[in-house]
């Protein structure tokens, strides 16, 4: 089942996507009135007040509630930069702020203003939505209610993993992040056990990765957050992002338009701001001639979260 929020005749609503009818029909009550029941498997809780509409007359919005808080576990995949032996991955939080709609215009960081040899990247993430107030230390996966795609906007230094090793301002940009574009519930993304997460930049996939590349499983991953804060109905988690495919190392240049796509999901589209905030051209992608001055190469398949 996929689970949309969307705007309607000037009202925000949630519903349930027909993909092959291409309609979404409203949900009635609130999210927290229905979200755990569905979350527990019980899919009657899901009742319509509603006549369906098609997609193309609703404009999608983010898939959060208004209390939803963001977290994010980085250095989760293989492909990418991992966290020395014995180390755990860095646990961050990104405000709602940050967040904006699918098909929306991606914006830069304002700390690139203080920050001359900063440079703004995407990273493709598979999000998680929590469903529940209780979580089983033995069975995480449970409070789940289904899956998403996130394009975690991130602000880069060239000799450095983050922005001063700020990675909350690194994350928290306003409007430099995209949540998208549905819910797809538990029980129907895990009939299939291993998902693909592709990122294309005007066309050109720069980033592709396996769930199976991940470093710690789905339930892993939750832990390492739960204990170190409350999650609850209509959370999200970012699970960290897999390598870039050379040269590419997910720098976003103004007017770029980016498709991240998981399988089992579907799309999300952005476009970043036509404005540029500094001097770049095409080479500033790899870290070639041409790059911001003074910006070091990174290597290929980071630095990412």
């Amino acid at each position: 089942m996929r689970l949309a929020r969307y705007l309607y005749a000037g009202e925000k609503s949630w519903g349930v996507v027909d993909p092959d009818t291409g309609t979404v029909r409203r949900i009635r009550g609130a999210f927290e009135q229905w979200a755990p029941a569905v979350t527990s498997g019980d899919l009657t809780a899901i009742e319509s007040d509603a006549e369906p509409v098609a997609l193309g007359a609703v404009k999608l919005l983010a898939p959060l509630a208004p209390t939803s808080e963001i977290a994010g576990v980085g250095l989760n995949w293989t492909s990418g930069v991992v966290p020395p032996e014995g180390s755990d991955g860095p646990v961050y939080n990104k405000p709602l702020s940050s967040i904006t709609d699918p098909g929306e215009t991606l914006r830069f960081p304002d700390l690139i203003s203080v920050q001359p040899q900063a440079r703004y990247g995407y990273e493709i993430q598979l999000a998680l939505v929590f469903g529940t107030l209780e979580i089983d230390e033995t069975d995480p996966l449970g409070a789940v209610l289904g899956y998403t795609i996130a394009n975690d906007g991130t602000l880069r230094h060239g000799i450095s993993s983050f922005v001063g090793e700020d990675l909350f301002g690194a994350k928290s940009g306003y409007q430099g992040s995209s949540l998208g574009p549905w819910i797809v519930t538990r029980g129907e993304f895990e009939q299939q056990t291993d998902h693909t997460l592709t990122t294309r930049v005007n066309g050109t996939v720069v980033q592709q990765g396996s769930t199976k590349e991940m470093r710690l499983s789905l339930d892993d991953t939750i832990r390492e957050v739960f204990h170190r804060m409350v999650l609850t109905t209509g959370d999200v988690l970012l699970t960290g992002t897999p390598g870039y495919l050379a040269p590419y190392q997910g720098i976003a240049l103004p007017g770029d338009r980016l498709e991240l796509e998981i399988s089992g999901i579907g799309v999300l589209r952005n476009h970043v701001q036509d404005t540029n905030p500094y001097p770049v051209h095409e080479s500033q992608r790899w870290g070639g001639a041409g790059s911001l001055p003074g910006v070091l190469p990174v290597p290929v398949g980071g630095p990412q979260t």
